[in-house]
């Protein structure tokens, strides 16, 4: 099970790298990183929820 932290490490690494491809005006890298921002964040508020913080 990841921590917390990782998963909010994690959510800022996809935020990154989508902010790049937007920057880079790549509609592929776009999408797939918004995907995956999607499943980062939600992997952060499962664990938040799993913890008792929500």
């Amino acid at each position: 099970m990841r921590t917390i932290a990782e998963l909010e490490a994690a959510v800022q690494v996809e935020q990154d790298a989508l902010d790049r491809a937007y920057r880079a005006g790549n509609q592929v890298s776009i999408t797939l990183y918004t995907a995956s921002l999607t499943r980062a964040e939600q992997a952060l508020t499962a664990e938040r929820i799993r913890q008792g913080e929500w």
